[in-house]
């Protein structure tokens, strides 16, 4: 695995998106996260009856199994509502330009919380790929808190393109397939790096509420601990053209957005079922 010299610009530019596999994106309408972040301090309020902010967190939930109690019902809150759609919807033009006028999004994105200094919080370094999904589809990773450096997810940019990369399977004995924690999306198989050499090409990506992260799902990235002061929450929900195939169950996706082209197509073989090829 030849590893790439390390980049400490982080990339804003959408044309460089092919090359270095990722992008940084200041959201055109914030708004819509602080929408998410209101909907998140009040179902937090209601389940711990007490003025928990997002930040402090991690001083009020110590214990584990409550940890994954609250995140459980949190993220299942967070799915019913649906805000992750708005928040895609009122910042079209940028998803657009990314990934095109026909997408799929992720129905149920996950929601994370790192708590400080819990690395039980996190799941390492990966390529989400190696999960059996799509080059063609993008994960999109949205700061719910202001995220320094010390807490930050981390990649090793260009490394959508590395070749002969060898990865480790390793069963997790801490998750089931299907339980709670394998909903929230932690693996109950790893897929590891074998090769321990990306290491000297990652770089944190500090972000501000109202920012995202987009990059390709075979990108190296993640986080083993977050060493800064604060709980780190976040959501990150892939998109995908409508006309790329993927591994993922058929409910996984849902459509986000048409083309007009698209919707004529969609309007002629509702009218001539068994005809599409």
């Amino acid at each position: 695995m030849t590893i790439f010299t390390k980049q400490n610009k982080i990339n804003r530019e959408l044309s460089s998106f092919k090359t270095a596999g990722y992008v940084l994106h200041s959201l055109e309408c914030k708004e819509s996260i602080y929408e998410l972040r209101s909907f998140f301090e009040k179902e937090l309020k209601k389940r711990t009856n007490s003025e928990i902010s997002l930040e402090t967190y991690h001083h009020f939930v110590e214990d584990d199994k409550e940890q994954t109690r609250l995140h459980y019902e949190l993220s299942q809150a967070f799915w019913k509502s649906k805000l992750h759609i708005e928040i895609f919807k009122k910042n079209n033009l940028f998803f657009k330009e990314l990934a095109g006028l026909d997408l799929d999004v992720q129905v149920k994105p996950h929601f994370r919380l790192a708590r400080a200094n819990k690395p039980q919080d996190n799941i390492g370094f990966h390529r989400d790929i190696e999960y059996g999904v799509s080059a063609y589809e993008t994960s999109c990773f949205f700061a719910l808190t202001n995220i320094v450096s010390e807490g930050a997810l981390q990649i090793a940019p260009q490394s959508h393109t590395l070749s002969n990369v060898k990865i480790k399977s390793i069963n997790n004995d801490q998750v089931e397939k299907g339980s709670i924690k394998h909903q929230l999306g932690v693996p109950y198989k790893f897929q590891t790096l074998a090769d321990e050499s990306f290491r000297d090409s990652l770089i944190s990506i500090p972000m501000k509420i109202g920012e995202v992260l987009c990059f390709n799902l075979a990108l190296i990235h993640g986080q083993e601990i977050n060493k800064s002061a604060s709980t780190r929450w976040s959501f990150d929900a892939r998109i995908k053209n409508t006309f790329i195939k993927s591994s993922a169950r058929d409910e996984y996706y849902a459509s986000l957005f048409q083309s007009p082209a698209t919707k004529a197509g969609l309007n002629h073989y509702k009218n001539n079922p068994g005809t599409q090829k």
